[in-house]
């Protein structure tokens, strides 16, 4: 196992608030909860299948914050998400995500928390500014 993989591997673990022993064991049907013990291949199917929960269980609003911050004007030229300033911006939310994680990285509380500021932003690009009125 690779650095990387076992940063990723914790790390998925520790966002779906899952025992690392626990899913060790499972992937590798009881014959070892040791995370080091793992053939590369049980690795890269655990962070797979972690991934695909963790898409599964936060993907809707995950989605709704990058459609937001696309909608206030966080695109690239031709309309796509801009990835990089969606990401700068949840960084920047403290209120929200206090650690300064990631969109991908939020966990569910960070995350709803984050959805309500993006919506109340939204809202707030739709009043016309008093300099329009």
């Amino acid at each position: 196992m690779t650095p990387q993989d076992r940063k990723m591997l914790f790390g998925l673990c520790n966002l779906l608030e899952l025992e690392k022993e626990d899913v060790v064991g499972t992937l590798t049907k009881g014959r070892t909860t040791s995370s080091s013990a793992m053939t590369q291949a049980e690795v890269d199917r655990a962070i797979g299948l972690l991934k695909a929960q963790a898409d599964d269980r936060f993907g809707k609003s995950r989605g709704k914050v990058i459609h937001l911050c696309t909608l206030c004007g966080m695109h690239t030229a031709d309309g796509k998400p801009n990835y990089a300033r969606i990401d700068g911006w949840v960084v920047r939310q403290k209120a929200a995500n206090p650690k300064g994680r990631d969109l991908y990285w939020l966990r569910a509380g960070e995350l709803n928390h984050l959805v309500t500021i993006a919506e109340a932003m939204y809202r707030r690009s739709l009043k016309p500014s008093k300099a329009q009125s």
